[in-house]
């Protein structure tokens, strides 16, 4: 936006100075038609008069250019502003390309760093979900086992109350085959 206002006053600027050259060269064509308007007159006009109008010639002369030079000073001046906000705005425009060119090698450094971490997050994700699956694995083979251990368990309880309950009836047998003296004890 700036640079289109600078623009915009360097173009009035030039506008200006076009302005007063063509003011300039106004005047000067308006002295030289007066000055052979005088030429004429001069012919027809009593010395004493002839005095008089080239003063005041010279006068309306003196007038044009103080406003013609008033002019050119005054473009010039603003011709040399609008250089100096130009060479501002030069000069801005370079750090703020500095600085951008700064802010892009960051950037792509972060988006390097980011990209790691996403790696390595990755790499840690598929090992959590390894580490699940083989506790998973190990939970069902715990689980497995121990139901085999139940029923072996249960197997070895069945199998020690029959033979308890089979002593038990040979303890009897025995008691029974002593109490009839069958049996020497």
């Amino acid at each position: 936006a700036s640079l289109q206002q600078l623009l915009l006053s360097l173009r009035q600027s030039v506008d200006l100075g076009w302005k007063a050259l063509i003011a300039e060269d106004r005047l000067l064509s308006r002295v030289e038609i007066l000055e052979n308007q005088l030429q004429t007159y001069a012919k027809n006009f009593t010395e004493d008069k002839l005095r008089e109008e080239l003063r005041n010639l010279q006068k309306d002369k003196c007038v044009y250019q103080d406003l013609a030079k008033e002019c050119l000073q005054k473009v010039l001046q603003e011709k040399l502003e609008v250089v100096q906000r130009c060479q501002d705005i030069e000069r801005e425009l370079r750090n703020a390309e500095t600085e951008c060119a700064n802010f892009k090698e960051i950037m792509e450094k972060d988006h390097e760093e980011l990209q790691e971490l996403a790696l390595k997050h990755n790499a840690q994700v598929l090992k959590a979900v390894e580490l699940q699956n083989k506790l998973q694995d190990a939970e069902e083979q715990k689980k497995d086992a121990l139901a085999i251990l139940e029923a072996e368990n249960e197997e070895l309880n069945n199998e020690v109350k029959r033979l308890l309950a089979n002593e038990a009836v040979m303890h009897e047998k025995i008691q029974q085959l002593e109490a009839s003296g069958e049996i020497v004890g």
